[in-house]
């Protein structure tokens, strides 16, 4: 938990929920600190949050004039979130849109030694019973460290996905926890067992990236 990256392709189709989209969420159950990759529903924006013991700490992403239409309109976008902590009063969490920082904020509280990830949901909140994306999402990766910025940019691909088990230029698959690639199931392809299990009226489509 000191060191991390979510990345993921997102096509955003609407906004009409009752609470923001969580497009991955990974947190400790009992605590609930951890880290969301979301669109947020009241100020329409992609927000990388970082929650650590009621504080949040919000990278976010957001388009001047941008209104709902307009997010709409990009389709399938990257985006990328990394945090990092020294364990004392150092940290930061940043967010990427298609390969290039959007924003850094400071995160001076790191996750206490009792606390572990425990949860993960793609799309949905803790219970699966709420903040439901309300569009696609496609080729989540979750890391137990921090990618830089070459790196993201070599995920991004300019706008082709790719195969993220492989080494490619300024990347390598180290790190990689869980890989969920939805080629017709939840299951992981990082190679670590982490499947996924599909709920709800979540399902599969043709659209990608």
């Amino acid at each position: 938990t000191a060191s991390g990256t979510i990345s993921a392709w997102v096509d955003i189709r609407d906004n009409d929920g009752g609470s923001n989209q969580n497009i991955v969420r990974i947190v400790d159950n009992s605590s609930n600190n951890g880290m969301s990759l979301q669109f947020h529903r009241a100020n329409t924006e992609f927000r990388a949050v970082y929650r650590m013991d009621g504080v949040y700490k919000e990278a976010t992403y957001n388009e001047a004039g941008f209104d709902l239409a307009a997010y709409i309109a990009q389709d399938w976008i990257h985006l990328a979130m990394t945090w990092q902590h020294d364990g004392e009063s150092t940290g930061e969490v940043k967010i990427y849109y298609n390969g290039t920082l959007k924003e850094t904020v400071a995160q001076p509280n790191g996750f206490p030694e009792a606390d572990e990830i425990d949860i993960a949901h793609i799309g949905t909140n803790d219970d699966a019973s709420g903040a439901f994306v309300d569009g696609f999402v496609d080729q989540v990766t979750i890391y137990n460290v921090t990618k830089d910025d070459e790196a993201v940019s070599a995920m991004y691909n300019g706008g082709v996905m790719r195969d993220l088990t492989t080494f490619y230029t300024n990347y390598n698959p180290v790190g990689l926890i869980a890989y969920y690639q939805f080629e017709g199931n939840a299951l992981d392809s990082s190679g670590n067992g982490n499947h996924g299990t599909l709920n709800g009226t979540a399902g599969f489509s043709t659209s990608q990236p």
